[in-house]
């Protein structure tokens, strides 16, 4: 509130001057003030001003009251920033949020780094990539990183200790309430660590955001709604097999996992079962996405709370180490997935450091064990991966210390403690549908 009463009781204003101002100003308008803070005589805290207000920056449009058209907010994401006040506050959130992770690694003595995201080639996840082309370069076809891992443990075996980075990745996929082809990602890397030991971090650190989210959110963003704190210090953890058998069990009775995941005829037991299951096959259905969307049906909505899911199939891992798991007798991963009410938050395992065994994974990953027979060497190895996958195994030839990995999405992790249900409403220009409008002047159509 601005008492300019108290311009005119005082002469240095005339009636007319403050008429004229009160007729032009309007929300929206940027104005400069002279004067100070008071309280009017019921209270309130008001500005009284010892000047009339010069104007800064008029707006020339006045802001509706309401917009319903979803496509209009889309098209012009300032206005829906401007006119909702949780969504800024969720981006004042997901500024804690970066700090704290931020602050929480940079005292456990992590190394803050910038990798490329331009790269002939990509690697750390399966995923489609984005291409372009650099003037300088002009026959070398570039693409953008789906992931900074590769590049991180590649400063492992570079002795720079523990590092992480905080920063975009983009995948050239489709767009919904929780998928944006482009999103960023923390990824941390420390020697010497184990699975158990990322797991215990991952506990430590997730506390340390949600105390620190609902305290904020108490004090200054009062749009959103506190996360709520009811669990243990240590949470749950589900093995992937025996908790899919056992959920298994009950709509596909005496069906088994097939002892040589990798193997052709593995995969279609799995695509035979997703028929019996009536459930839709994935795009490209490996035997690894098989897995994964059966662990999405059956094993995800199990984890209500903090929740890890641990020891995956290896074929679903082939960049951590694996070991032969005794309850199942099938090869697994040293890996775990972190999640929260369901979503995935973050994923963890200890890296493959041997050269030879990764030759190998990288080769049944692309091509399969029936492809990758079993006494193929490493030379032959090399011979049927990607550039980018050759030259990762001649960095693990220069040795890289037993090595734990972490990657999380920033923007689900916002979503999760701000209580967001659109990744949109979590990023400042909304989802690459809005920029792309933006880019196409569509923002003026309304």
């Amino acid at each position: 509130m601005c008492d300019l009463g108290w311009i005119h009781r005082r002469g240095l204003a005339s009636s007319d001057e403050l008429q004229r101002f009160r007729g032009m100003i309007k929300e929206g308008d940027y104005y400069s003030f002279a004067g100070g803070p008071i309280r009017s005589s019921t209270g309130e805290l008001t500005l009284y001003c010892t000047s009339v207000p010069e104007a800064l920056s008029p707006s020339l449009h006045d802001l509706p009251q309401t917009v319903i058209n979803p496509d209009t907010l889309a098209r012009f994401p300032q206005l829906d920033l401007a006119m909702n006040k949780q969504k800024r506050d969720l981006l004042r959130l997901r500024h804690h949020i970066e700090r704290t992770m931020q602050e929480f690694l940079n005292t456990r003595t992590f190394i803050k780094v910038t990798t490329p995201i331009l790269a002939s080639d990509t690697g750390g996840a399966v995923a489609r990539p984005f291409e372009t082309r650099a003037n300088e370069f002009s026959g070398s076809p570039l693409r953008l990183r789906i992931a900074q891992e590769l590049a991180l443990k590649k400063l492992i075996a570079a002795d720079m200790g523990a590092v992480y980075e905080i920063g975009p990745v983009f995948r050239n996929e489709g767009i919904d309430a929780t998928h944006n082809p482009e999103f960023t990602t923390c990824e941390f890397y420390q020697p010497y660590k184990t699975l158990d030991d990322l797991m215990s971090t991952t506990e430590e650190l997730y506390s340390t955001l949600i105390d620190g989210a609902s305290t904020l959110i108490a004090s200054s963003l009062t749009s959103l709604t506190a996360p709520q704190r009811t669990f243990a210090a240590s949470f749950p953890r589900l093995p992937f097999l025996p908790t899919l058998m056992s959920q298994l069990r009950t709509v596909a009775p005496g069906w088994k996992l097939p002892r040589d995941i990798t193997s052709k005829s593995a995969t279609e037991d799995l695509v035979a079962l997703f028929t019996k299951l009536d459930m839709p096959l994935p795009p490209q259905p490996t035997a690894a996405r098989l897995l994964d969307t059966l662990g999405a049906r059956f094993i995800e909505p199990l984890c209500i709370g903090p929740t890890f899911v641990t020891h995956h199939p290896a074929v679903m891992s082939p960049l951590a180490k694996t070991f032969r798991d005794s309850e199942t007798d099938h090869e697994v991963s040293a890996r775990a997935e972190f999640f929260v009410a369901g979503t995935e938050v973050a994923n963890m395992y200890e890296e493959e450091n041997d050269p030879f065994t990764q030759a190998r994974k990288f080769a049944v990953q692309r091509w399969g064990s029936d492809v990758v027979s079993g006494d193929a060497d490493f030379e032959k190895c090399l011979e049927m991966l990607t550039p980018g996958q050759r030259y990762f195994v001649r960095v693990l030839e220069m040795g890289l210390p037993p090595t734990a990995g972490w990657g999380c999405g920033i923007d689900r992790l916002v979503m999760l403690l701000g209580g967001a249900k659109r990744i949109a409403d979590v990023l400042p220009f909304g989802t690459l549908r809005s920029v792309v409008a933006m880019g196409a002047g569509g923002a003026t159509d309304d």
